[in-house]
């Protein structure tokens, strides 16, 4: 499989791209709320239609997918969320922003699911799991930007002439009394752009591996019958109903509570939102490479998993590339092993690899264990 360093570029601009359209939710829910006069439950219907294009379509995208491949379906996706935008940014009513939300959504989430397998033979497959921590990372940077492109566009609007042709050029399609609509209208502009460099791009063939297909229905029907999948799901939606929740709503919280403009202060509170995410998904890339594995087959070989350590941005712990190896000429007066599978003999006792561990003068950490610095 042969890698490419522009397709993981694209891929990195895809996940840009998608970020910029769905986290531009919390800095607009104000002025939708308000322009439109809804409840605010009503007004939860907007991020809702959005993400529950994710439920519907992933598991119809790993079939399209598989049967069409990565770049008729990226193409086919960025037309349906150009569809989407272009549909509202014409027609800006609530009832036409729901349905093209969902389109919008449902796009970006048959996007997601091509894009990772795409990434993994770019890339590299030892490097996997390093480059999606970079596409998290930036896609949190859209995020943390696109309340910025919000300020700039309504505030150019409202300015009583427009500053430059852009701005001239959406004074003239946007409503005077909803200048947060032209953000649509770039959406669409994007949308048909990436549309465009995805057709014309080369990209690498991808040849899915078992974990990535989209499976059986029997697969499916087992899945759900398991109480672990279940509590995974109830996971996932509570880890993502907090961070959308928070910055879905706290630009509109400041606005009702403390009074502060959704244009203003609002946009920051979202941007600095983002920003910290931002921040501590760079902190994960510098995690990421802690060992987890005695070997690289580890998993494979006890059974227990079908994926690399390296797949899974894991340094093991032994080898000439492993950690040992990777620490013995640096003059650190204590090392602590502290990220460990539980596969990893190390954490046995009286096992030889915890001896070549500990002959090497690291230590390994167990539950209860406290570590004092001192400076």
């Amino acid at each position: 499989m042969k890698r490419s360093a522009f397709a993981v570029w694209l891929v990195f601009l895809i996940f840009f791209v998608i970020s910029l359209v769905t986290n531009i939710l919390g800095s607009i829910i104000p002025n939708i709320i308000e322009d439109f006069g809804l409840s605010l439950f009503v007004g939860s219907l907007v991020a809702f239609s959005f993400f529950i294009a994710y439920g519907v379509m992933s598991i119809p995208a790993g079939v399209l997918l598989e049967r069409f491949r990565e770049k008729p379906v990226l193409v086919s996706s960025f037309v349906l969320a150009f569809v989407g935008s272009m549909a509202f940014a014409a027609t800006p009513r609530f009832g036409v922003m729901l349905p093209s939300l969902f389109l919008i959504g449902a796009a970006f989430a048959i996007l997601q699911v091509a894009i990772n397998p795409l990434l993994r033979v770019a890339g590299g497959e030892e490097n996997f799991a390093f480059n999606s921590a970079a596409a998290q990372l930036i896609f949190w940077l859209a995020s943390f930007m696109s309340p910025w492109l919000y300020a700039y566009l309504v505030q150019g609007l409202q300015a009583d002439e427009p500053a430059n042709g852009l701005l001239a050029a959406l004074s003239r399609v946007v409503p005077e009394s909803l200048p947060w609509v032209s953000l649509y209208w770039v959406f669409a502009v994007v949308c048909l752009l990436m549309l465009v460099v995805v057709a014309a791009a080369r990209l690498p063939e991808v040849v899915l591996q078992e974990d990535e297909r989209a499976g059986a229905v029997a697969t499916y029907k087992e899945l759900i019958r398991r109480p672990v999948v279940w509590l995974f799901f109830l996971g996932i939606f509570m880890y993502v109903g907090t961070e959308q929740g928070v910055a879905n709503w706290i630009s509109k919280f400041l606005e009702d509570y403390h009074g502060f403009d959704p244009v203003k202060e609002g946009k920051t509170a979202v941007s600095l939102f983002w920003g910290l995410m931002t921040a501590g998904c760079f902190l994960g890339l510098i995690l990421l490479g802690v060992l987890s594995l005695w070997v690289d087959d580890e998993m494979i070989r006890d059974g227990v998993g079908v994926k690399t350590g390296k797949r899974m941005g894991h340094m093991s712990v032994s080898g000439e590339e492993g950690t040992l190896a990777a620490f013995e000429p640096l003059a650190v007066r204590r090392k602590v092993f502290i990220h460990i599978n539980t596969t990893n003999p190390i954490l046995i006792a009286d096992t030889e690899e915890r001896r070549v561990v500990e002959a090497a003068g690291w230590e390994v950490s167990y539950d209860g264990m406290a570590c004092l610095l001192y400076t």
